[in-house]
């Protein structure tokens, strides 16, 4: 995993940012946005595999930290939603959510998982 980190950043900082979807600074994920442009970079652009790399890496990390972590308030539908279905849930629901794109990326990627997927208590 370190090693394709690293080989994600060497990327990022070698391909020039004029014009593409996504440029070296997104992929510090200092917001929610920065995800949302990695995760929704085109098939066209020259950082397209490595943003889908470290798109899916992302999500999941966090998902590790957080089962982890052993707060349970996200509860899985059976069978669970494959890991390009639940970030592309994210994606359509961060189009609908704009005020959350300035806050922490692992905070509203939970706050989506939260929305999507509530624990109801029985």
């Amino acid at each position: 995993m370190r090693r394709l980190f690293g080989w994600i950043v060497m990327a990022a900082l070698v391909v020039p940012a004029t014009g593409h979807a996504v440029d070296k600074e997104d992929f510090q994920v200092d917001e929610a946005q920065d995800l949302v442009d990695v995760c929704t970079t085109p098939q066209t652009d020259p950082l397209y595999e490595a943003a889908m790399g470290f798109c899916h890496g992302y999500a999941v990390g966090s998902w590790q930290y957080y089962e982890a972590a052993g707060r349970r308030f996200v509860c899985l539908p059976k069978p669970p939603p494959s890991r390009t279905d639940a970030i592309k849930g994210f994606i359509d629901w961060a189009a609908k959510h704009p005020q959350y794109m300035q806050e922490g990326a692992v905070q509203t990627l939970f706050k989506y998982l939260a929305e999507a997927f509530a624990c109801t208590k029985e």
